[in-house]
């Protein structure tokens, strides 16, 4: 159709997570199918919104109300919350947890990642134990991540890593990362390998997204320049 599309990208936690149906990640990739032009906005997790059917809360716990509720339903709740903060329509969402960013990343045999500066989070929590603290440090410098140091990169905040603000400014990175990983592999090129990718994901992805609409985004990706995005926080 005319116009943008805007895309609503979720984050959340694995299963069994602390606030697991949290959504501490949301950023909306708006792009415009004839020009090219894409935009990255990235929404502080704390921000203070009416959330509709519910109260006023952290606009974070949108799609944990109407998770709780009914299984399904919180994305749907968090695209209306966003579209009213941005005033713009949310057409699609995408959502993944952390072992999915996990799958994806190493499915794509890892992204390169230009670390700006020195990262030091001394409360990163550990591996298999996320109640304990193991600490994250990455100094400054030009990195090809595997999946789980890409979500380390993605999730510390603490320390001197910029709090909510500089974690957003990475996972942009790492999504456009991702996004140039797979189109300098051909995987992207390739609505077999989308497939594949999708299915090894499996659940720790959901989308509103059909697989012929995935396959317009493959053809209109291909056109756009990593350089040309714009990222907002």
């Amino acid at each position: 159709g005319e116009g943008r599309v805007n895309i609503l990208m979720l984050g959340v936690g694995d299963q069994g997570h602390a606030g697991e149906l949290l959504t501490d990640t949301m950023m909306v990739a708006s792009l415009d199918p004839k020009t090219k032009d894409v935009v990255m906005i990235s929404l502080p997790r704390d921000l203070y919104v009416k959330i509709p059917g519910y109260w006023w809360s952290k606009i974070n716990a949108a799609h944990a109300f109407a998770e709780q509720d009914k299984v399904g339903s919180g994305p749907e709740v968090a695209k209306a919350v966003v579209s009213d903060v941005i005033g713009q329509p949310i057409h699609y969402f995408v959502r993944v947890d952390f072992t999915g960013l996990k799958q994806g990343v190493d499915t794509l045999s890892g992204i390169d990642i230009y670390n700006q500066n020195d990262l030091y989070d001394p409360d990163y929590p550990c591996d298999k134990n996320e109640s304990w603290s193991c600490g994250f440090r990455l100094k400054a410098g030009f990195y090809h991540m595997d999946g789980i140091t890409a979500l380390k990169y993605a999730r510390c905040r603490k320390g001197n890593c910029g709090d909510d603000f500089g974690r957003a400014s990475r996972q942009q990175s790492v999504a456009v990362a991702m996004r140039d990983q797979a189109l300098k592999l051909g995987n992207i090129l390739n609505p077999a390998k989308v497939s594949e990718l999708i299915s090894i994901v499996g659940d720790h992805l959901k989308t509103d997204l059909s697989i012929d609409e995935i396959k317009r985004l493959v053809e209109i990706a291909k056109k756009i320049d990593s350089n040309t995005i714009k990222n907002k926080v």
